[in-house]
C-alpha cells in the first residue's frame, strides 16, 4: 500500500491547474508561481520555512541562489512567487516546522527538484521520498548539508542531467514514485519481481528511516539515525551522508528503516550497501553482450554488442550487428540502434574521436553453432547522428587489424588499436585510415587495453606476457617496458587516475595493480578487497577513486577502491565497497565501467553468470547513481573533473 503522501500529492497537483495536462513542464510564465505543500510521513509540516533556489554554477557547490521564500500552512500548503528563469536546475528546501500539532521541529529537511533549463512544474509536492530520491541524483553537487547544489560552470551538463535522471526515473513533482518503476503490486519481495523493484524498494525503505526525525526531533530513533549518518542537522544532510558513504552502519540503518512503513514496497532484509543502482534494457530487444561504453559531450551513452539479440540463448548467434545510444535517463537515443559500417562483434574498443564521431572495433564474437562467422580484423566509424562512415561490408581493415579489443585516442586525435589476435598495434593517425602505420615489435603479446597518459605516451596491458607495455608516438617501446613488477598477472583494462598513474585489473589474480609515470609500482600494489574478484573493466573518477568490474560468475559487483586523493577513505589502494563488492542482482557478468558527468557509474551486463555457449550475451546496462565523482566526457587523456 502507498503511503498517505503520494494521494495528498497528487490532490497537489490536480489543484494546482496542471492535473489534466499531459506535458509537467509547461513554458515559464513571465513570473511564475510555485504552488506546492509539505509532507511528511505523519501529515502535513506546518510552519516549515521553503527556500526556492536556482543551483549554483560556480565553486563552491553551496553557491546557489535562492529565488523566493515562503512558509507552509497548517496544511503544509505553500506559494512561491520568482523571477523567470530560461536555464539551470531550480530546486526547493523545507526546514524546520513541525506535524500533528507537536512542537517545531528543527531536524526537518526536505527537497524537491522543480525542473531545468526553462521547463519548471508549477506544482511540487516535498516528502521523504522525493527528498531521498532527489539527494541520490544530485550528491555530488551538493554541500554537506544536502542542501547547497552547483556545479562549475563547465559542467551544467552534468548537473542538469542528473536533475532529469531524477525527474524522469525516481520521483515525480507530485511526490510520487517516477513511471520508470515497475508498479507496487509487482514489488512482493520474491525472485520473480521485475529488477528494478529492488531500487523502488530502497528509496522507500530510506525514505521511511527518514521519516523519523520529521515526526520527532527529539526521538532516540531520530537520535540514532544521526549517530549512523554521522551527520547532525537535518534529515537532508542524514541522507546525503547515507548516499556518499554507502557502505556505513548498513545493517543498522536498515534495522531503523523498518520502525516506519509509510512508504511501500520496501527492503525486507538489509542491502550490501546503500546504494541506488538502475538497469537499463534499451527497448528490450537490443542488448546481447554490451561490453565496453563511451560517453558523448551530451551526456549521451554508446555501446557495441558481441552478439546478435536473441531472445532465446539456446539459439545460436553470431557477432552483433548494432551500435546503442542511450539517453542520460536510459532510453533510446532517436533513431538508435544503429547498424552498418560493416559492425560485427563488437568488443571492448568503444572510444569517440575530436569530431565527436564513435569508433568501435568488431572483434568478431560469435556464439557456438554461429554459421557466419565475422571477420575480426575491422573497425568501424560512426558520426554523432549514428550514421555509418566506414564501409558497410567490412569496415575499415587497413593494418593488418587482428581481433582488434583496444580503440583509443589520444590528445592529437590519433587512433591506436590493439589486435589482440596478434602481437600488434595498428594507428591511424589524424583517424585516417590511409595514413595507417602497423606496429609489430612493441613487446605486446595478446595486447587488450589502451590508456594514454599526459605526455601522449600508449600504455598498453599485454594479457599474453603479464606485463604493461608502453611506447611513445612514434611506435618505440619507452626504456623499461614492458613492466611486469607490483603483481600485473593477465592483465586486462588499464586507467590513468588524473595525476598520471595507472591502473591495471589482473584478471586471474584478483587484485588491482597501480603503477607511477615511471611504471615503479605503488607499495602495497596489487591491491585487494572491496570484491574485487575477477576484475575487467575499471575506470578513475574525478575523485581519483578507482572502480573495479568483476567478471565472475558468483555474486557479480562493482567494486570501490580508494585513489591517491583519499577522497572518503584514507590510504590509496584501500577498499571502499564492502566485503562483497556493491552486490546486486540486477547484475550478470560485468567487462566495461564508465563514470559520467554526474557522477553516476555504468556497467556492462556483458555475459549470463551462467553463459550458455550458442549465446552467453548479457542484457543491459545497469548505472549506479550518484555514487562517483563526475568526470569530464568525452574521454581523451588523463580523468579529470568536468
Amino acid at each position: 500500500m502507498r503511503s498517505h503522501s503520494y494521494v495528498i500529492a497528487a490532490a497537489a497537483l490536480a489543484l494546482s491547474g496542471c492535473g489534466g495536462s499531459t506535458n509537467p513542464f509547461p513554458p515559464a510564465p513571465t513570473t511564475p508561481t510555485l504552488s506546492g505543500s509539505v509532507n511528511s510521513a505523519t501529515g502535513p509540516v506546518a510552519g516549515a520555512q521553503i527556500t526556492l533556489y536556482l543551483a549554483g554554477d560556480m565553486e563552491p557547490r553551496s553557491r546557489a541562489t535562492a529565488l523566493g521564500h515562503a512558509t507552509s500552512d497548517s496544511a503544509g500548503s505553500f506559494h512561491v512567487r520568482y523571477a523567470q528563469r530560461s536555464s539551470g536546475v531550480v530546486y526547493a528546501v523545507a526546514t524546520g516546522g513541525s506535524t500533528g500539532g507537536r512542537a517545531a521541529n528543527s531536524a526537518i529537511g526536505l527537497m524537491g527538484i522543480v525542473g531545468r533549463d526553462g521547463r519548471y512544474a508549477s506544482a511540487l509536492t516535498i516528502n521523504e521520498f522525493t527528498t531521498v530520491a532527489d539527494e541520490f541524483a544530485l550528491a555530488q553537487f551538493a554541500d554537506p548539508s544536502g542542501s547547497g547544489v552547483g556545479a562549475a560552470a563547465t559542467n551544467s551538463v552534468g548537473l542538469g542531467n542528473a536533475a532529469r535522471l531524477a525527474l524522469t526515473n525516481l520521483a515525480t513533482t507530485a511526490g510520487t514514485p517516477a513511471a520508470f518503476w515497475p508498479a507496487a503490486s509487482q514489488c512482493t519481495g520474491g525472485r520473480s519481481e521485475p529488477d528494478n523493484c529492488d531500487g523502488l524498494e530502497r528509496l522507500n525503505a530510506l525514505a521511511n528511516a527518514l521519516s523519523l526525525c520529521t515526526t520527532s526531533a527529539s526521538s532516540s530513533e531520530c537520535k540514532e539515525l544521526f549517530t549512523l549518518t554521522r551527520r547532525s542537522g537535518t534529515t537532508l544532510a542524514a541522507i546525503h551522508a547515507i548516499v556518499l558513504n554507502p557502505s556505513r552502519n548498513v545493517a543498522e540503518l536498515f534495522a531503523l528503516s523498518k520502525r516506519k512503513h509509510t512508504y511501500e514496497p520496501a527492503l525486507d532484509a538489509p542491502p550490501v550497501a546503500w546504494f541506488l543502482a538502475l538497469k537499463y534494457v534499451g527497448n528490450g530487444h537490443e542488448f546481447d553482450g554490451p561490453g565496453a561504453m563511451a560517453f558523448d559531450a551530451t551526456g549521451n551513452v554508446w555501446v557495441g554488442n558481441n552478439y546478435t539479440f536473441q531472445t532465446d540463448h539456446s539459439v545460436a548467434t553470431c557477432g552483433g550487428k548494432e551500435v546503442i545510444e542511450l539517453t542520460p535517463v536510459g532510453n533510446d537515443a532517436a533513431g538508435a540502434p544503429f547498424s552498418g559500417g560493416g559492425v560485427d562483434g563488437v568488443g571492448w574498443g568503444t572510444a569517440f574521436d575530436a569530431h565527436h564521431n564513435l569508433w568501435v572495433g568488431n572483434f568478431g564474437f560469435f556464439g557456438k553453432g554461429c554459421t557466419n562467422k565475422p571477420a575480426a580484423n575491422s573497425v568501424s566509424e560512426f558520426d554523432p547522428s549514428g550514421h555509418p562512415l566506414s564501409p558497410k561490408g567490412t569496415g575499415y581493415t587497413q593494418g593488418k587489424i587482428d581481433a582488434p579489443q583496444a580503440t583509443t585516442f589520444d590528445q592529437d586525435n590519433n587512433l591506436w588499436i590493439a589486435s589482440y589476435g596478434a602481437t600488434t598495434i595498428t594507428e591511424y593517425p589524424d583517424a585516417d585510415p590511409s595514413k595507417v602505420r602497423l606496429l609489430r615489435h612493441t613487446g605486446a603479446n595478446r595486447p587488450f587495453s589502451i590508456a594514454i597518459d599526459g605526455h601522449k605516451d600508449v600504455w598498453i596491458t599485454s594479457f599474453g606476457n603479464d606485463s604493461v607495455v608502453v611506447i611513445g608516438q612514434d611506435g618505440r617501446p619507452l626504456p623499461g617496458s614492458p613492466y611486469t613488477a607490483g603483481g600485473i598477472k593477465r592483465p586486462l583494462g588499464d586507467a590513468f587516475d588524473s595525476r598520471g598513474n595507472l591502473w591495471v585489473s589482473n584478471s586471474t589474480a584478483s587484485t588491482v595493480s597501480a603503477l607511477d609515470a615511471s611504471g615503479t609500482p605503488f607499495a602495497g600494489s596489487p591491491f585487494t578487497g572491496g570484491g574485487v574478484k575477477l576484475p575487467w573493466g575499471i575506470a578513475v573518477d574525478g575523485n581519483d577513486n578507482v572502480w573495479v568490474a568483476d567478471f565472475s560468475g558468483t555474486r557479480p559487483r562493482l567494486s570501490e577502491l580508494c585513489g591517491v586523493r583519499h577522497v572518503g577513505c584514507a590510504r590509496t589502494g584501500a577498499a571502499i565497497s564492502p566485503n562483497h563488492g556493491f552486490a546486486s542482482k540486477l547484475l550478470q557478468r560485468l567487462t566495461g565501467v564508465s563514470i559520467d558527468a554526474s557522477g553516476n557509474v555504468w556497467v556492462c551486463n556483458n555475459w549470463l553468470p551462467i553463459p550458455v555457449q550458442t549465446n552467453p550475451g548479457g542484457d543491459a546496462l545497469v548505472e549506479f547513481v550518484g555514487i562517483g565523482g563526475p568526470v569530464k566526457m568525452p574521454l581523451l587523456g588523463l580523468p579529470k573533473q568536468p
